[in-house]
């Protein structure tokens, strides 16, 4: 499976950007290289990581365009070597650094080689609130969908399953009810009840664009509440966390929390604006911005599902960091697209 590649020089795949203890790390890959799966012959060489940090020896595409020889060579070294570099930084983070990972709903926080706090941080509520807001995504994309047979039985099995769900919240003994604070039945009932409406509307050809705007409107303010709550609960129980850590390594260690580093993992669609991202920003004083170019305490992984890779993604980019600072005198040299660096390439081609 083909990996993407590292902002400076597209040669990082999964684990983002690394460390460099050896100066020619950095340049011997400068072109974009495609990063393939790792062959067996370069697992073999792999350093022996931490399992929960992950540095394998990324895989390389050179052959198939026509590098071979000792140019090939070259580049397996380097690769080799990043490797071990990566897996370095892995043990250094395990063994002197506070990490704090943030990852859909999970906070982890390690020290030391030891587990500090593993907990989830989005409130009972946020499943049941995110599924009764997800009928009027429904209704949407129902409305947008072309006519026809598929689309008028998903609208009966749809209005089937609201009514259903509306019976089921209306019984306080259910666990549809028990799920959802008290608090909050009235306002799910009515953003269900109004969906419901506007589908049996539809099914009949009486909800024209003009009474699908008015439903909408009808149901945004319910769903911006939704939002709200869920975010404010969340957001303390996130803080509640990072307290509990902080107060706890420093019983260990009065300066730990000096050594903290925080990856955040996230979906594509939600890196702008992410609230853990926004949370750690605030309490780090580092905005991120742009990629990883401002990324100095925290770093964001988006689309990488996997804890260790997260990790490894991290100590990635500690390895880029001083490899930057070593070549280019600029810890953040290799945080963007090579490339692209001072735009004169695109000025040449499209001048401003």
């Amino acid at each position: 499976m083909s990996q993407p590649g590292r902002g400076a020089f597209g040669i990082l795949a999964q684990s983002g950007r690394r460390l460099a203890l050896l100066l020619g790390l950095a340049l011997v890959g400068c072109a974009h290289t495609s990063v393939g799966p790792t062959t067996s012959a370069e697992s073999a060489k792999a350093p022996a990581a931490s399992p929960w940090c992950a540095a394998d020896v990324h895989g390389t595409a050179e052959a198939s365009f026509g590098v071979k020889g000792p140019l090939f060579e070259l580049n397996r070294e380097f690769l080799e070597t990043d490797a071990r570099a990566r897996a370095l930084q892995c043990a250094e983070l395990e063994s002197k650094r506070l990490v704090l990972r943030y990852a859909f709903g999970l906070f982890e926080a390690r020290y030391m080689g030891k587990e500090v706090l593993h907990t989830f941080v989005v409130p009972a509520a946020y499943h049941p609130v995110k599924d009764v807001s997800h009928a009027v995504f429904l209704a949407a994309l129902l409305f947008a969908e072309p006519p026809g047979a598929v689309r008028d039985q998903q609208v009966a099995r749809t209005l089937d399953t609201l009514q259903q769900v509306l019976a089921r919240l209306q019984d306080a003994s259910s666990p549809t009810a028990t799920l959802l604070p008290k608090a909050l039945h009235a306002r799910e009932e009515g953003l269900l009840e109004r969906t419901e409406e506007a589908l049996v509307r539809f099914s009949r050809g009486e909800l024209g664009p003009d009474g699908q705007r008015a439903y909408f409107q009808s149901v945004r303010g319910a769903m911006e509440d939704n939002l709200r709550d869920i975010a404010t609960e969340s957001l303390k129980a996130l803080h509640a966390a990072v307290e509990t850590t902080r107060r706890d390594v420093s019983k260990v260690n009065p300066k730990a929390w000096d050594s903290v580093l925080v990856v955040v993992a996230v979906a594509h669609q939600a890196r702008a604006r992410e609230i853990g991202i926004q949370y750690f920003e605030r309490l780090l004083h580092e905005p991120v911005g742009e990629g990883a170019r401002n990324e100095r305490r925290m770093v964001v992984t988006e689309q990488v599902w996997q804890a260790s890779e997260q990790y490894g993604l991290l100590a990635a980019h500690l390895v880029d960091q001083a490899a930057g600072a070593a070549i280019f005198d600029d810890p953040l040299r290799m945080q963007w697209d090579v490339l692209g660096d001072d735009g004169a390439a695109l000025d040449a081609l499209l001048p401003r």
